[in-house]
């Protein structure tokens, strides 16, 4: 999703500055919550009853830190 509300579409590219790091698995977190995947924009983590789990995009989607959507 862009700063302007209107979706990127496969192969745009965007700069956003965050902070990404691929995590301990076994780290506490709270539900729900998304990150990114250090250098890969494919998959993310996201929390599950308290534990990051890593997610894959779907074919053609990119993980958007700015609003936590694949």
């Amino acid at each position: 999703m862009r700063d302007d509300g209107t979706s990127a579409t496969s192969g745009d590219f965007h700069e956003v500055q965050i902070a990404a790091a691929d995590v301990n698995q076994q780290e506490a977190c709270n539900t729900g919550e998304m990150i990114p995947k250090n250098n890969d924009c494919s998959s993310y983590y996201e929390c599950v009853n308290g534990q990051y789990e890593l997610r894959l995009c779907p074919s053609g989607y990119f993980f958007d830190p700015a609003v936590s959507l694949s």
